[in-house]
C-alpha cells in the first residue's frame, strides 16, 4: 500500500513538531466581505436579467475576518471576461496588490428551445456578496473593483465600485 503525503500535510506536521510558523512571510491574511449593489442613479430590476451589468455599483464592506496560512495562487495570469479584478490600494491610492475572482454577477443558463437545440444564455443579478483574501497589510486603504471589457483585441479595466477600508 503507498501513501501519498501532500505539501499541507508535510507543513502542518512540522509546525505541530517546531511550533513555528513556516509561512512567517505571509502569516497572516484577511479575508474581506463584500456587497456590492447598484448606486442609486442605476436603473435596476430585482431579478436577473440579461442586460449589461450596472456600471456603477455601491460597495460596503460586510465583515472582515483574519485567517492563517499563505495566500492563494492564481492559477493562471490571463484575464478572462467572467472575472473581476479587486485592487487594494494605499489611501493614496497605490496599487498593493490585486485580486482576480469570478464574477458573481453572472449566471449562465442552458436550456432547450423549440427546436429542441440548446440555447445559451447569461443573466446578470444586481446584487451580490463575494469575498476576497488579502495580505494583512495595515497599508491598504481602499479597495477598486474593475470589470474588464474586450475592446476587439485586449482587455480595459472598467472601475464599477470602491469603498475606503475602515
Amino acid at each position: 500500500m503507498r501513501f501519498r503525503i501532500s505539501h499541507i500535510y508535510i507543513v502542518a506536521m512540522l509546525q505541530m513538531l517546531t511550533g513555528a510558523n513556516l509561512y512567517a512571510d505571509e502569516k497572516n491574511a484577511v479575508e474581506v466581505f463584500l456587497s456590492l449593489t447598484p448606486a442609486p442613479s442605476n436603473q435596476f430590476k430585482s431579478e436577473p436579467h440579461e442586460q449589461e451589468p450596472a456600471l456603477i455599483y455601491k460597495v460596503t464592506i460586510t465583515k472582515q475576518r483574519p485567517i492563517a496560512g499563505p495566500l492563494p495562487r492564481a492559477r493562471h495570469s490571463k484575464l478572462i471576461s467572467n472575472q473581476l479584478v479587486i485592487v487594494a490600494a494605499d489611501s493614496q491610492g497605490t496599487e498593493i496588490t490585486r485580486v482576480r475572482v469570478r464574477d458573481p454577477r453572472q449566471i449562465r443558463s442552458e436550456f432547450p428551445d423549440l427546436v429542441g437545440q440548446l440555447k445559451s444564455q447569461t443573466l446578470y443579478r444586481d446584487h451580490v456578496e463575494l469575498s476576497i483574501v488579502l495580505p494583512n497589510n495595515p497599508n491598504i486603504g481602499q479597495i477598486r473593483i474593475y470589470q474588464p471589457k474586450w475592446t476587439g483585441s485586449d482587455f480595459m479595466l472598467q472601475l464599477i465600485g470602491d469603498v475606503i477600508l475602515p
